[in-house]
């Protein structure tokens, strides 16, 4: 899944006043029912490409995902250019690695793969 904060991208504070912590219960389930059907998450560079100090969504989401139990992520750039193809990769990698977790997926046939970090 893709694009979990999309909507602070929007919204006409950003993300200066949002508080993940308000929508714990409602952030946890999605990613519970993630979790259950065996989908993952993306940590999307975009973020960080467009001068933000945080890829999309940020930490909250993957420490609670994480939490919950949530393995299977996998890295983005929304390039649409191929000078910016993997921008930012080398810091995604760092960042999953403080968030807690050991790999990143890619799909082979519709299957996560797991490729250690």
């Amino acid at each position: 899944y893709g694009h979990l904060d999309y909507v602070l991208r929007y919204a006409p504070s950003k993300d200066r006043h949002f508080d993940p912590q308000e929508y714990r219960d409602v952030i946890a389930a999605a990613l519970q029912l993630l979790i259950s059907t065996g989908r993952g998450i993306e940590i999307n560079t975009g973020g960080l490409r467009g001068g933000l100090p945080f890829p999309h969504p940020n930490s909250y989401f993957f420490r609670l995902y994480r939490d919950l139990g949530g393995r299977i992520v996998t890295v983005g750039t929304d390039s649409h250019s191929p000078e910016t193809v993997a921008t930012g990769y080398k810091e995604a990698e760092e960042l999953l690695r403080t968030y807690g977790f050991d790999s990143y997926c890619i799909y082979k046939n519709r299957k996560p793969t797991f490729i250690k970090l």
